[in-house]
């Protein structure tokens, strides 16, 4: 419940305090599109649309990335979550923390379901601070 708990507060904060700050902004920026449309259509049409789309790209890129790991396999994610960790540099000793627990609020539990707790494959290698493998 700590995630949904915490990911609720921050939304409503951001929701509350900044609806201002965004209203402005939005304000600000329809002004600043149509002087430079008006006034620079060149540069509004080139160097400026290009640089937003690409921007929006990205992020659209980000979401579906997100998307598409959270459908995957439990094997699938273990193996994301194993090559993505030394890319990140996690330390080998951290690495086998996470293969062993689940990490904190079970974030590589598919990386401890798929090694059997850290040992490597096929169950058990657990200590009993490990959470029970069948966690749904």
């Amino acid at each position: 419940m700590a995630a949904p708990g915490a990911l609720y507060e921050t939304l409503f904060y951001a929701g509350q305090e900044l609806t201002w700050a965004a209203s402005g902004g939005y304000a600000v920026g329809t002004g600043l599109t149509y002087v430079a449309q008006t006034y620079a259509p060149d540069w509004y049409y080139g160097t400026f649309v290009d640089t937003v789309g690409n921007t929006a790209t990205w992020f659209q890129n980000t979401y579906n990335n997100i998307v598409t790991y959270s459908s995957q396999s439990t094997s699938e994610l273990a193996s994301y979550q194993q090559a993505v960790a030394p890319v990140m540099t996690v330390p080998s000793i951290a690495q086998m923390t996470l293969a062993a627990t689940g990490g904190d609020a079970f974030v590589t539990d598919a990386w401890y379901e798929t090694s059997g707790g850290g040992s490597g494959g096929g169950g058990g290698g657990c200590h009993s601070d490990c959470p029970p493998v069948d966690m749904k």
